[in-house]
């Protein structure tokens, strides 16, 4: 399967309520400040979803307020069917001088992914089918490094470095008898030569990033105003380990509209455009 140029828009459109106007006209916070919530839900695929998220934001001894100067975010979930989720972020303002870093590990281990084709909303769906038809199986662990630097007001340089390994298998239940021919259609594609011999299982990609970032929000974590955009190019070259090397490039503008002046309700809109030059795996084409 060739695929050597695919492009991607995006518009999204969001009526935001927001607490900020109160916020304003608290207190400068200073040291350390907890945020921790149970997670709770239901997939019919993937059972019961149990775990717990926390953000934790270093505000310093004052002068950081309203972001933090350094903040961490870690999240942990099971599923009762298989499926897990681990997520550890680190974003930190001041340990580098003039220099901005974070870092982030993740790992999610789905067994019950959505697969419908690579024809998005034209790819056909059939109601009547099972959902199981609609699944495979995907285990990815996931980490970054980035750098980010101001070059001259809202301007700033961003570099990092992006590494992801895919592990690819068909759904696993106890209903693909129900199924057509027992096959799900993650299965029908590769045995009809869909999806390549060396993208079946899965593969890796390793990748350089670079690109620029014009960021005017008031707050960072609950913007009420200013605009935030990216441009970035990606680059996985074979050198790197990247089993199925190609180059990527995308950008994107989020912009945020204040409907009242104390900031309690905030309209959002984000527009992107990526591309991908070369051959990549079907798999890295949906995966950030």
């Amino acid at each position: 399967m060739k695929r050597r140029f695919v492009l991607l828009l995006l518009l999204t459109l969001t009526l935001v309520p927001c607490v900020r106007g109160q916020e304003k006209k608290a207190a400068e916070k200073t040291g350390f400040s907890l945020g921790a919530f149970p997670i709770v839900a239901f997939d019919q695929d993937k059972g019961f979803q149990l775990g717990a998220l926390a953000n934790i934001y270093d505000f310093g001894k004052g002068g950081w307020y309203p972001n933090p100067r350094e903040q961490m975010y870690l999240e942990a979930s099971w599923f009762t069917k298989g499926s897990q989720l681990y997520v550890l972020s680190y974003d930190n303002r001041f340990l580098i001088p003039g220099v901005r870093f974070s870092f982030a590990a993740q790992f999610s281990n789905e067994k019950a992914l959505d697969f419908y084709g690579f024809n998005g909303y034209e790819s056909y769906y059939d109601p009547d089918l099972p959902t199981a038809y609609y699944k495979m199986s995907r285990m990815v662990p996931y980490g970054k490094l980035d750098f980010t630097g101001k070059i001259v007001g809202p301007l700033y340089w961003k570099f990092g470095y992006h590494f992801k390994y895919f592990i690819l298998d068909e759904f696993a239940s106890d209903h693909l008898t129900d199924l057509p021919y027992g096959k799900t259609l993650f299965a029908w594609y590769k045995d009809l030569g869909f999806i390549d011999a060396d993208e079946h299982n899965g593969g890796m990609t390793s990748a350089w990033r670079a690109g620029l970032c014009f960021d005017t929000r008031d707050v960072e974590n609950a913007p009420t105003r200013g605009v935030w955009a990216d441009a970035f190019m990606e680059w996985a070259p074979s050198w790197m380990g990247t089993n199925k090397p190609y180059g990527r490039y995308y950008a994107v503008v989020r912009q945020y509209i204040p409907f009242l002046k104390s900031g309690d309700l905030v309209f959002a809109y984000r527009a992107n455009v990526q591309g991908f030059i070369g051959d990549p795996g079907f798999y890295a084409l949906s995966f950030e």
